[in-house]
């Protein structure tokens, strides 16, 4: 469009369009140029997905494909030695990406809290559906009896996980969703907890043969009703826990395992019994993080880590700033609805457990205002070890020998 000016009540007349005559070889010319560029981009097209699919044997990261739609795939990486069973590494690669792709797409949907897939009863369908019967897939049935298992109450926090995202995620005005400088939101949050914490006003029903029933009393639905809320059931933190095992199960089931699978929050399944991995042992010192040593993990291993600061970017979803400073994490304790941990990080490890089974063993230890030394070291009886690091010295009930101390540079965090 022209920049210059028009007086008022001045028309603007187009140009008149010029007819440009197609002679006879002016109309072959196009055809096979058409062709030619037909062919270039179905060539083009050929090569992308020969690209993709194509691989040297070897340590190889596996993507999911976008032809499978929205996937979890961004929160995970999953890398893979292709070739090592004598198998093409080109063939492994393709049937990796196939599975891979699959079972990101399904747990994505399926342990979503805010949105529902057709024919799909994922989160978000089970809490929009109370008091009815609901078939569920495998994968998700064996997430809920995990986290429930020892009596854990913090799948049910819901309306409280619904607050901190918004205190995360507020750039301005973040006092009004803190329970801790909100008079009002600490009021709202021990009223939500008396019904998340009482089996008889909340409580997800496993009925077996991969069937659930949300209930919930009516008092407690007038009370949802009354005050908006609309979903109680929620993974929030630990999700990433119950997906890297999903992942794990649905790529083993098909004999691939000699790979391992990495989440961005703290989450990580090492598939092969002879792999061997360094984990990075960190510690915080104010609003800086430090590599303090390393833990080495031979085996099929389950690691957890888990942190009151974020990793990187991809995680800062689940932690906010207090204007004076001070670091808010995702780790509510179901006794006030306010985040508290022990310690500022700590790994856990296990060979016989997944992340899941860690995370419903730990959380009454991490989430907690003291450290439970004896509880720590009982774990070791569960089959899970850990490890964390506090002026200067290492706690740990993992064999001597299994880690140890180094130093590195701060970075900040926020």
């Amino acid at each position: 469009m022209s920049r210059e000016k028009r007086r008022a009540g001045e028309s603007v007349v187009p140009q008149p369009v010029k007819k440009i005559e197609i002679t006879e070889d002016k109309k072959k010319l196009r055809v096979v140029l058409a062709l030619l560029f037909g062919t270039l981009g179905v060539g083009l097209l050929t090569y992308a997905v020969a690209s993709f699919f194509s691989a040297e044997e070897g340590w190889q990261t596996i993507e999911t494909n976008i032809s499978y739609g929205v996937t979890c795939g961004s929160d995970f990486t999953f890398q893979y030695y292709l070739g090592g069973e004598g198998v093409s590494a080109t063939a492994q690669k393709k049937q990796l990406v196939k599975i891979y792709s699959q079972a990101s797409a399904m747990a994505h949907q399926m342990f979503h809290e805010t949105e529902q897939f057709p024919g799909v009863a994922n989160v978000a369908y089970i809490n929009a559906h109370p008091g009815e019967v609901i078939q569920i897939d495998e994968g998700l049935y064996h997430a809920f009896e995990t986290y429930l298992e020892n009596g854990c109450r913090n799948l049910y926090l819901g309306p409280v996980y619904d607050q901190y995202r918004n205190f995360f995620s507020a750039d301005v005005g973040t006092e009004e969703f803190d329970p801790i400088q909100s008079k009002e939101m600490d009021i709202y949050f021990r009223e939500i907890l008396t019904y998340a914490n009482d089996p008889a006003h909340v409580n997800l029903d496993l009925l077996g043969d991969n069937k659930v029933r949300l209930t919930l009393s009516e008092e407690c639905k007038e009370y949802a009703l009354d005050n908006e809320i609309i979903n109680w059931i929620d993974f929030y933190w630990a999700k990433n826990a119950f997906i890297v095992d999903y992942l794990a199960e649905k790529i083993t089931m098909e004999g691939y395992t000699l790979g391992r699978i990495t989440s961005v929050d703290g989450y990580a399944r090492m598939l092969s019994a002879n792999d061997s991995n360094q984990i990075t042992l960190y510690n915080r010192e104010d609003m800086n993080v430090c590599m303090v040593g390393t833990l080495k993990v031979d085996g099929a291993v389950s690691v957890v880590v888990l942190h009151d600061y974020p990793l990187g970017e991809a995680d800062s979803c689940f932690y906010g700033e207090r204007k004076d400073g001070s670091l808010v994490s995702a780790y509510i304790d179901t006794a006030d609805g306010r985040d508290r941990t022990f310690t500022d990080t700590i790994c856990f490890s296990s060979d016989k457990k997944g992340c899941g089974e860690i995370i419903s063993n730990v959380i009454p230890l991490y989430i907690s205002e003291e450290e439970n030394t004896s509880a720590l070291q009982k774990l070791a009886g569960e089959d899970i070890f850990y490890i964390f690091y506090d002026n200067g010295t290492f706690y740990s009930n993992h064999k001597e020998g299994s880690y140890e101390q180094r130093s590195g540079k701060l970075n900040q965090v926020y």
